[in-house]
């Protein structure tokens, strides 16, 4: 099988997304401090997100700096694509945005992504999750060149599959009592 190209060469990465809300842009290690304060607050439902132990409870600061400079040079480098989710004055980190090669897909020759987001723990009774994935919808359809995109989310996280079906996003697999998934069309 020959390896597929995560995304187009000639094609410019998108730079973020601007609402009164948030503001959504490449993380950076210089993000470092602030979204470890992100982290720490919504630790367990981001262990419930990755179905993982992540974040730690020893997580330091500084394992967020070595983290976010792997971003940012993923980012960089095309390999994957991290965004932070700030408020408008940029000063809190309201979440993050993970888009990263699909590993496997149905189509050959297509471009194909996933996607996975979290909101820091205070702004989900606000429902900022469901506006921001409103806008990632709507982002990835219209100004990136990916073919489909899937959301992948843990079963166990409840709220996040609840928002996915309340924006009419069209669950196509489910790994048994783990993940879900979502498709994302471009141009729909």
């Amino acid at each position: 099988m020959i390896a597929m190209q995560f995304y187009p060469k000639d094609s410019i990465v998108p730079k973020g997304v601007r609402t009164e809300e948030f503001h959504l842009r490449p993380l950076r290690v210089t993000d470092a401090e602030i979204d470890y304060a992100a982290l720490m607050d919504s630790k367990l439902a981001l262990r419930i997100m990755s179905q993982s132990e992540w974040p730690h409870d020893e997580f330091t600061l500084e394992m967020n700096k070595r983290d976010l400079e792997e971003h940012e040079k993923e980012h960089d480098e095309g390999i994957a694509f991290t965004y932070t989710v700030l408020d408008p004055t940029e000063t809190i980190c309201l979440g993050c945005v993970y888009i990263t090669p699909l590993k496997e897909g149905p189509m050959m020759g297509d471009y194909m992504a996933r996607l996975r987001f979290w909101v820091r723990q205070p702004y989900l009774d606000g429902d900022l999750d469901r506006r921001l994935l409103r806008s990632l919808v709507d982002w990835l359809r219209n100004d990136w060149r990916f073919s489909y995109v899937v959301l992948t989310l843990a079963d166990a996280d409840e709220r996040q599959n609840m928002v996915a079906k309340s924006l009419g996003l069209q669950l196509v697999h489910a790994f048994g009592d783990k993940w879900s998934e979502y498709l994302i069309k471009s141009g729909e």
